[in-house]
């Protein structure tokens, strides 16, 4: 499980490692829920730990802090709920245990509103009413659907990867949502190696026959605009491409999206090399040719 590390409003997650079998389920919770959270087992080797704690505190949108018997006697807890506090953090304390506190952390606690979860069954229990009490700023689900029909509604959800985690981590999702709560990712497109890769909805059209004068109950084309641009210092041609889609939304059971063709329909060359100058080539040669690969993968598995 990968901690957050991206521009979006974040939780940063304060804990003691020695609750890790009751925390690190709480958090796979809230990922699942699309809540974007970070937290110290996202350290890389030869990563400096105070600089690397201060830095994410300091960027967090809201800290959260779970309060347990082996966090109170923590002193990097206490150091990170002094530093949160000293940067006017959104807090939101989790009581994991029923604990007598410190007096130092109760002082600095003592206005701010307890969320008990130490009877709840479970981290799924749990991880409701800890949502419920989080900014909904660091949720990726947030705004307005783009798509809502049959029960389902539709979100397209975006994510800074690193470029390690590609084969990872998508950059781009397609969500369907139902009544219940339940969320399927049931679309992705990933990062593609040296390419800045963002994808937003073109258009969203009710399927058609021309034979008959209704819409196709549950059947839509979804376009989606790929935007590549190479990273600085390579060059080559930034390319726009149009994702053509089908969602199917079936009465019963899980809505499922395919690629079903492709077209460039933007390129602009960010090169003085000959062999880039000459944008017929886009897809056929260059840098591009991780641009098609990867389509064309897509399109026939």
């Amino acid at each position: 499980m990968i901690a957050y590390e991206g521009k979006d409003p974040y939780v940063f997650v304060s804990y003691s490692h020695s609750d890790s079998d009751k925390v690190i389920p709480i958090i796979k919770q809230l990922k699942q829920r699309m809540c974007r959270v970070w937290y110290d087992e996202g350290l890389t080797p030869g990563e400096s730990w105070n600089d690397s704690i201060a830095d994410h505190l300091k960027g967090c949108e809201a800290f959260m802090i779970f309060i347990s018997e082996n966090s109170v006697r923590s002193k990097y807890v206490f150091t990170e709920i002094n530093y949160a506090i000293s940067k006017e953090k959104s807090i939101l304390p989790i009581l994991l245990d029923k604990v007598d506190m410190p007096s130092g952390i109760e002082m600095m606690l003592s206005a701010i509103q307890m969320l008990d979860v130490s009877d709840a069954e479970g981290p799924e229990a749990a991880v409701g009413s800890i949502a419920a009490n989080l900014p909904t700023t660091v949720f990726s689900l947030t705004g307005t659907p783009f798509l809502e029909d049959l029960g389902h509604s539709f979100y397209l959800i975006s994510r800074d990867v690193e470029r390690a985690d590609t084969n990872r981590i998508n950059a781009c999702s397609i969500i369907a949502r139902a009544k219940d709560g339940e969320e399927h990712e049931i679309f992705s497109l990933k990062r593609l190696g040296a390419f800045e890769t963002s994808y937003k909805i073109s258009s969203v059209d009710v399927m058609r026959d021309y034979f008959y004068s209704g819409k196709i109950r549950g059947s839509y084309q979804i376009n989606l605009k790929g935007i590549y641009n190479l990273e600085y210092p390579l060059y080559g041609p930034d390319v726009d491409v149009l994702l053509i889609c089908i969602l199917r939304i079936p009465r019963h059971g899980v809505p499922t999206m395919k690629l079903v063709d492709y077209q460039y329909v933007d390129a602009v060359s960010s090169s003085t090399k000959e062999d880039e100058e000459d944008l017929d080539v886009v897809g056929e040669k260059g840098w591009s040719t991780q641009i098609k690969k990867y389509l064309e993968e897509k399109l026939y598995n």
